[in-house]
């Protein structure tokens, strides 16, 4: 109720990229309750949104949810987004994580800096 019309949008000349875990059984049954255990994440232009997780008691992670979490990151290129994104995917585990590894090829493929 507060925008005008005249708005000023800012954007960038990065794209970005987004890989998502879920858990094993996914969007059937699964599990939940599972201890999530992240290890060095490379932070630089990359983000962990959580969706479907939870805290123990313990204040552990835990998996709360069949798309536990995304990992989105920006970059240049498509290419190097997508490398960097599975990279980071290989230090988070739970039991029974899954992730599709042929996310992006059809947006790799048509992209350009042009369109």
């Amino acid at each position: 109720g507060t925008l005008t019309g005249n708005e000023k949008i800012n954007s960038s000349d990065k794209v970005s990229g987004c890989v998502i875990a879920t858990s094993e059984g996914y969007p059937n049954e699964y599990k939940t309750g599972l201890i999530i255990k992240i290890g060095k994440i490379d932070s630089n232009d990359c983000q962990i949104f959580d969706s479907g997780t939870s805290l123990s008691k313990n204040g552990e992670l835990l998996t709360n949810g069949g798309r536990v979490l995304s990992i989105v990151c920006q970059g240049k290129d498509f290419d190097k987004v997508f490398e960097k994104a599975y990279k980071n995917l290989k230090e988070v585990n739970f039991e029974g994580i899954y992730f599709r590894s042929d996310i992006g090829h059809q947006v790799r493929k048509n992209f350009s800096k042009e369109s």
